[in-house]
């Protein structure tokens, strides 16, 4: 047996912890070029993005503002067309920070007729091209973008900017996450990168894939979206006298920017400060395009191709539109109004457009599912205005829509937030001098609603 010896022992520990070192030196080269390609690769179209996380940092240390001021605020002292530089803030309940502007459009901001304002979390942020192929102006989207999903919102940005001229042109992005859970720059193998311009939603949710562990999306699931935060958020940087606010997968007719742009600027419509002008939304079949005007949307409805939003999942939601009066071919190409609605019912949700000025707040204390549209629309009628249905344009959602997968999350969000809203309608009721015996505050006709909201 061979004698091993002193100096053959020191040999063998010196080659070991060489060989260590050159395999940790192989691993942080590994890893380094990894950093650098993946800052190359998100720089390559635009180098604020690579800024983006610092800032946000420094927001959850700084804040943009002292934390007892509200975002509402904020709001009414900055000027998107003043500044549209980002800029941090707390929102009311001191919970979430956001930083305006935290991917500009290619365009400097400018005055303009009409600005469509939306919200979405990163699962659903590929809509946004598809939005901008039928509204040519100017939008404003606020995203979620908790932990990892930061990430995931600057790569699907980034993508759409590259393959649609017109989100770079033409989308200003805002960002919003919870203060216990700051956006993470994360790096991953970029499986998906090569993927066609053409296949964004896939892209989209591979990304979601990748990134997004498991323990993250289950909290994610039962987190609370503040959804009516966000909201407020892309409305209020919008720089225009109107705005239009639809979720961000209730896509228009095309050219309804051009079209809307021209029926605005009549007298008797600019008269009118307290004017909400309703445009219908219709759920099509998962397997339909959507119709490109409203011929072809009333010949999908007796095909049963399309249908009423929310018809099956929650029949309120837009049944006081009377749509069975709007389902009519129309007289002209051009925006008129059909007619008016004359009577508020409970739970109503329509999109419409307005002016921006004196326009109520989406109340931000409901957030989660349930009660967050209706409670803008039920102040909007207490405090004076006209709802005007028009005859042309409609919104298309993908897919029939049922309340049959509603999760028990969901339901419980529902829930919690129906009693907030019993007690919104007091406060609404003393806010604006009129009794509670109205039926909008829970009078007679009440009574016969139903206790469930989509």
């Amino acid at each position: 047996m061979p004698r091993i010896t002193k100096g053959k022992v020191c040999v063998s520990v010196v080659l070991v912890l060489v060989l260590n070192c050159l395999l940790l030196w192989n691993m942080n080269q590994h890893k380094l070029q990894r950093r650098r390609a993946f800052d190359n690769w998100l720089n390559l179209s635009n180098p604020h993005m690579l800024h983006v996380h610092k800032q946000l940092k420094k927001c959850s240390f700084e804040g943009g503002m002292q934390p007892n001021s509200s975002s509402v605020e904020a709001m009414e002292t900055e000027s998107p067309l003043k500044d549209s530089t980002p800029k941090c803030f707390y929102d009311g309940s001191l919970q979430f920070i956001y930083m305006t502007y935290s991917i500009k459009s290619a365009e400097q901001a400018k005055e303009s007729t009409v600005c469509l304002s939306s919200q979405t979390s990163v699962d659903n942020l590929f809509w946004v091209s598809e939005q901008v192929e039928t509204w040519s102006g100017t939008a404003s989207v606020s995203v979620f973008v908790p932990d990892v999903d930061f990430t995931i919102a600057l790569l699907v940005i980034k993508r759409m900017r590259e393959c649609n001229p017109l989100v770079k042109r033409n989308v200003n992005f805002h960002f919003l996450y919870p203060i216990d859970m700051p956006p993470i720059l994360t790096e991953f193998e970029f499986k998906a990168s090569k993927r066609d311009c053409m296949d964004i939603e896939n892209y989209n949710i591979e990304l979601v894939y990748q990134i997004r562990t498991q323990d993250l999306s289950l909290t994610l699931y039962k987190l609370k979206y503040p959804q009516n935060i966000l909201r407020n958020i892309a409305r209020d940087e919008c720089s225009s006298k109107y705005t239009f606010t639809p979720d961000i997968d209730m896509i228009a007719t095309p050219k309804l920017h051009e079209n809307l742009v021209k029926f605005l600027e009549n007298e008797s419509v600019e008269n009118c400060d307290k004017c909400a002008y309703i445009v219908p939304t219709y759920e099509i079949a998962l397997k339909e395009k959507n119709p490109l005007d409203k011929l072809n949307l009333l010949k999908y409805i007796k095909r049963r191709k399309a249908r009423v939003f929310h018809v099956r999942a929650f029949n309120l939601n837009q049944a006081n539109s009377r749509l069975s009066t709007w389902e009519v071919p129309p007289n002209s190409t051009d925006i008129n109004v059909m007619y008016n609605i004359n009577e508020y019912v409970q739970l109503w949700e329509p999109i419409y457009i307005t002016k921006t000025l004196q326009l109520p707040k989406f109340d931000e204390r409901f957030i989660g599912y349930g009660y967050t549209r209706n409670t803008q629309v039920l102040e909007m009628s207490v405090a004076g205005y006209t709802w005007l249905v028009l005859d042309t344009p409609f919104l298309s959602h993908r897919g029939f829509q049922s309340s049959k997968g509603r999760s028990r999350v969901r339901r419980k969000q529902i829930w919690e937030n129906l009693k907030k809203f019993k007690g919104f309608r007091k406060e609404l009721s003393k806010k604006y001098g009129i009794g509670s015996s109205d039926p909008r505050f829970g009078g007679k006709k009440d009574k016969k609603k139903s206790k469930k909201k989509g």
